[in-house]
Formats: C-alpha cells, sequence, structure tokens
C-alpha cells in the first residue's frame, strides 16, 4: 500500500500481484555423425502474471469518490522450441549454433535444460515474465594443446512484458552473493556486466559480437583476453531508439590466474568498459574507465577448509573498492 495525506486529505493506492509459472518440457540430443550433434527441445510455459491497482481518496474521513480500479495482465501459454547444432571439423575447428525462445518463469531456478549445444540461456537482460527470443553462431578453435580461441555472434531480442508499477521483486544482493561458494574461474567468464539484478526497462535490441583466447603459459599459469562489442536499442514505448541499461558499446578484458596442487588458486583480471547508462532514460552516464577485481582461494586436500579473499571495483572512479574474506568449514 501507498498512502499519501496533506491537510486532511489522504490518498491510498493498493497494489496487488500475483505471479505463477509452471514449465513442462521435452528435450533430446541425436548423434548424426561423428563430426555432428542436434539439440531439439520443446517447452510448454504457463506463466500467470496479474496487478491490479485500486486507488481511493479521502478527506477528513470522508471518502470523496468510489474507489478507481485498473490492471495488467501478463498472463499467457506458450509453446517455445530450442534448436542447436554442433559441428565439428578435422583441424580442431568446433561450430555451434543455436536458436532459443524463453519466457523467463518466476522461479530462479530449473530441472529443465538452461543450455542448448553448450550455449547457455541469457537469463541477465531478462527479467521474470520476460520473453527472450535468439540466434547465437560460435567458432571454436583449438590452436594448440596450450591455446584455445573462440568467437560469436549473437542477435538477441527482448520483451520485458513490465508491469505498469514495478512489483516487489526477490533481487539479488551483491553483498549477500558475494559469500556464496564461488566457482574457480568465474571472473575468466562472465559476460563483464557490472549489475547484480536485472536492470529494469520495456525491452531490447542486443546485437554482440566477441572474440576471447585462452592460454596456459606453464602448468601453473594461465593468461586470457576477451573483446565484446554491442549495439543495442531500446524497442519500448516509453524509451524507443534510446541505448538498453549497463549495455556499453564495447568492452574488453585482460586477466591471469595461477593453480598449484597444494590447494592454492588465484585469478585476477581488468576491464575496460566505455560509457553506458544505469537508466532506461538514458539520464544517467557511467562514464568510460577500468575496473578490477583479484580473488585468492586455498581448498585443503580433504575438500572441507576453503578459505577466499576477493577485491572488486578496484581502479574504478565512481565505486569503492570492495572487499571480502571468507573462511569455512564443511562436514
Amino acid at each position: 500500500d501507498v498512502t499519501q495525506a496533506s491537510s486532511g486529505f489522504v490518498g491510498n493506492l493498493n497494489y496487488d500481484y500475483r505471479e505463477r509459472s509452471r514449465d513442462i518440457f521435452v528435450s533430446d540430443r541425436w548423434r548424426v555423425s561423428s563430426k555432428v550433434l542436434l539439440q531439439g527441445d520443446l517447452h510448454y510455459q504457463d506463466h500467470r502474471r496479474t496487478a491490479d491497482y485500486v486507488y481511493s481518496a479521502l478527506f477528513d474521513g470522508v471518502q470523496l469518490f468510489a474507489p478507481i480500479t485498473s490492471g495488467q495482465d501478463f498472463s499467457q501459454s506458450v509453446v517455445n522450441p530450442r534448436l542447436g547444432l554442433v559441428v565439428r571439423f578435422d583441424d580442431g575447428l568446433q561450430l555451434r549454433m543455436a536458436y532459443q525462445r524463453w519466457l523467463r518463469p518466476s522461479v530462479f531456478s530449473s530441472l529443465g535444460p538452461v543450455a542448448t549445444v553448450g550455449i547457455p540461456l541469457d537469463d541477465r537482460m531478462v527479467m521474470r515474465g520476460g520473453e527472450l527470443n535468439r540466434v547465437r553462431a560460435q567458432l571454436e578453435w583449438e590452436l594448440s594443446e596450450r591455446t584455445f580461441v573462440s568467437t560469436y555472434l549473437d542477435a538477441r531480442d527482448v520483451n520485458n512484458n513490465r508491469f505498469e508499477r514495478t512489483p516487489f521483486a526477490l533481487n539479488e544482493l551483491e553483498s549477500l552473493g558475494k559469500l556464496r561458494p564461488r566457482r574457480l574461474g568465474a571472473l575468466a567468464n562472465d559476460d563483464m556486466l557490472e549489475f547484480v539484478s536485472t536492470p529494469e526497462y520495456d525491452g531490447g535490441r542486443i546485437r554482440s559480437i566477441g572474440v576471447a583466447a585462452n592460454h596456459l603459459l606453464g602448468n601453473n599459469w594461465g593468461v586470457f583476453g576477451r573483446f565484446v562489442g554491442n549495439w543495442s536499442t531500446n524497442t519500448g514505448l516509453a524509451q524507443a531508439g534510446k541505448d538498453v541499461p549497463y549495455m556499453p558499446r564495447h568492452m574488453a578484458a585482460l586477466g591471469a590466474s595461477w593453480a598449484n596442487p597444494s590447494g592454492w588458486y588465484f585469478i585476477g583480471r581488468v576491464v575496460y568498459r566505455a560509457q553506458r547508462f544505469k537508466d532506461e532514460a538514458n539520464l544517467n552516464s557511467l562514464e568510460p574507465g577500468w575496473n578490477a577485481a583479484l580473488d585468492l582461494f586455498w581448498q585443503s586436500q580433504n575438500k572441507r577448509w576453503l578459505a577466499r579473499f576477493s577485491a572488486d571495483d578496484a581502479f574504478d572512479r565512481i565505486k569503492p573498492t570492495q572487499y571480502t574474506a571468507e573462511l569455512s568449514y564443511q562436514f
């Protein structure tokens, strides 16, 4: 409820949100030959999303008019396909191609497949109840036993089916999320986008091109580099033609990792991001700049003890550096 009061006048706005999702899927893979793999998925997705807004006004305890009721309904039942193809060539080259249609459910986890021939769904730019249409082609090449490169083209169309008034959402909290057990090497393969919860925007057309390289310097050290170019356009009615929030035109990363059989693991990364915007209206700009992060782990041989130290947003001209220390014991 939202209530406003001034000089005997009281305005009350009541929000009532209801959301429920149900998914049924069938998925299979076909080995056409030793070099060709196909994947096909069908997902029946039933998503119930409604919102009712009731506004009433009183003056000195007397209701001025009958409550005004309005609402929105984004409920739908759809069958969404996903198709994938993998082709392996003789010289170590591998091509992955995927088409994905997805309605993001209200839950945060799923028992169904979240990747098509190794290409995961994009759950970063799609809000709950939003729709994703995507085509991606990805070329991977093992140049040698120590060097691996990849490049991709990615086309995403997002419709977030956003309510006129944003409901309360169970969003991720960055400070608490930092205390979760981490995947070793996450700094080397995440999307380099700097938000935790999906930004608020009606929808967008996002086109991306990327290239990445990984090289082993020895048995313990490895280095990596990445570049991503983005072209994004807001496709909503209110902010059509603006940039999608937190989507820089280009970004690049350089990093290194070190691992030791005694249980130590280190990874560090610096990222450059071009100018981008924090909001849908493109009024709050983030200037181009560098950002650095590092993770240092130690895990005992029996996997019971874990110690970790990390630093994020180092060298950032706006954000303060965030440090996290963790000591855990599993039994």
